[in-house]
Formats: C-alpha cells, sequence, structure tokens
C-alpha cells in the first residue's frame, strides 16, 4: 500500500494517514484510514460534508434522514452526540415573507414596522387616526400626521385583504345556524 498526501482526509477521524486500498465497480479510488480502519472514496466524501462533532471535534455520520432535517451522529463511540439541521429547501416560506414584495414599501419615510403596527392598531382595536398617531407618538416616539396615517389605511388596505382572502381562502368557518348552546339547562 503506497501512503497519500495529506490533502485526502478520512471523513470519520479526518486523519491523514491513508492508504489506497483498490477502486470500486465505478472505477474511483478507494482509501482505508490506518487509525479507523473507515473505506471510503473521494467521491463519497464530496457528497455527504458532514460536519464534525461539536463535543469531541470527531468526524459525524448520518444518522436519519427526516422530511424536514437530518440527524448527525458522532463517530466516537464513547461520545455518542447528536445534531440535527434542517433542510432550507424543503420547508415553505412563511406567509409573512408575502408582505415584502419589491417596491411595495419603498419610498416612505418611515419603516415598514411603524406602517403595519398603524394599520394593526386601526383594524384590531377599531381605533382612530388621531388615537394611533397619539399612540405612536408617545410610546415609539414616533411622530406621524393623523392624515398619514389614514393615507397608508387607504393605500394598504387591498393589499393587506388580498394577502389575508390568499391565507384563508381554505378555511371553513362553518355556519351559525348549526350551532347549539345549552344555556340554564337547556339547548338553544
Amino acid at each position: 500500500m503506497k501512503r497519500l498526501k495529506p490533502t485526502v482526509k478520512c471523513p470519520e477521524c479526518y486523519s491523514t494517514e491513508l492508504y489506497k486500498n483498490g477502486k470500486n465497480k465505478k472505477g474511483n479510488q478507494k482509501y482505508l484510514c490506518k487509525k479507523c480502519r473507515r473505506q471510503f472514496t473521494l467521491k463519497s466524501i464530496k457528497k455527504l460534508n458532514n460536519p464534525k462533532c461539536p463535543a469531541c471535534d470527531k468526524g459525524m455520520y448520518l444518522h436519519h434522514k427526516y422530511k424536514y432535517h437530518v440527524s448527525f451522529k458522532c463517530n466516537n463511540r464513547q461520545c455518542n452526540h447528536t445534531i440535527k439541521q434542517l433542510i432550507p429547501s424543503v420547508i415553505d416560506d412563511p406567509s409573512s415573507e408575502k408582505l415584502f414584495v419589491k417596491d411595495t414599501f419603498s419610498g416612505h419615510r418611515f419603516s415598514i414596522n411603524t406602517i403595519i403596527n398603524a394599520i394593526n392598531l386601526y383594524y384590531s382595536l377599531n381605533a382612530t387616526t388621531r388615537a394611533i398617531s397619539t399612540y405612536l407618538l408617545d410610546y415609539m416616539n414616533i411622530k406621524v400626521s393623523h392624515v398619514t396615517i389614514s393615507k397608508w389605511i387607504k393605500k394598504f388596505d387591498k393589499y393587506f385583504k388580498s394577502i389575508s382572502d390568499e391565507l384563508t381562502k381554505n378555511l371553513y368557518l362553518g355556519d351559525a345556524d348549526e350551532t347549539v348552546v345549552k344555556i340554564n339547562g337547556q339547548w338553544y
């Protein structure tokens, strides 16, 4: 067996003490680690891209692949540490991502959070635009005219309505005439 240059490392223990150990069925060079006796090819190392163990700094192997994350386990039997990593390509974008479409909130003097807070106060608390203006000044130290808040509500009303309709189109709210309530022992 021929000793290799230290550029190739074992994916299990990251040792550079390796030997060439024949070829696999596809014609790729196989290597044998002198320390942990693991046999591998360079193609398998590039596919894995496994992390190091945060506890003992040894190599980790793919323990299980789930729908939204993968689980890695430490190769060191004394450590036996596991970590999980998310698979970002599988997870859908949150619904709040639909708010930040390009040029939706651009050209405004105030931040997106200020605009959304003002609109939220208007619809959820039925607050007046003057009350919202006073609230923003008192609690957030942001001076906004009640006319500006009124313009925000008119401008973004249709936009938020379309997002709301899209997010709630699959919800079943039921019929009110099918509801039965028991009050003082009688059904109504």
